[in-house]
């Protein structure tokens, strides 16, 4: 998990002090799972929990976007323990929370297209909601 979180922020946020420290310590495996859990549940909640009486487009579009949302905010959170120390010190790493902001930014964006995909692919078996949004 730790290479496929690798994967999809080092070609956007890679930098030559956080990047490797991040991978060497695994905290990109945190990131990946939260990028991946956290839309889930939300298009979970919309397909499964949200009465159909409600939903459309917007509500779907609050779901998804609540989820990526959600995701960035943890991610922040983590990511903001994980270079505690580096963040600490901005004399001699002054880039560290540009960083964090860059890396939050990419997050949110993954976590909407990650909770775009699993939408269509829960709304398959659902019986609420099953022609949101589109």
């Amino acid at each position: 998990m730790n290479d496929f979180g690798a994967a999809l922020y080092q070609g956007v946020t890679f930098t030559d002090v956080y990047s490797p420290y991040m991978f060497d310590q695994g905290y990109y495996s945190f990131i990946a799972a939260i990028l991946l859990v956290l839309p889930l549940i939300a298009s979970f909640a919309f397909y499964y929990v949200w009465n159909p009486l409600y939903g459309d487009w917007k509500h779907w579009l609050l779901a998804i976007g609540g989820g990526a949302f959600l995701s960035a905010v943890f991610a922040h959170v983590l990511l903001n323990n994980f270079l505690a120390r580096f963040l600490t010190d901005p004399n001699n790493y002054p880039d560290a929370s540009t960083y964090l902001w860059q890396f939050t930014l990419w997050t949110f964006v993954l976590a909407l297209i990650s909770g775009i995909i699993w939408s269509y692919i829960i709304k398959w078996k659902s019986l609420r909601n099953r022609y949101e949004p589109l």
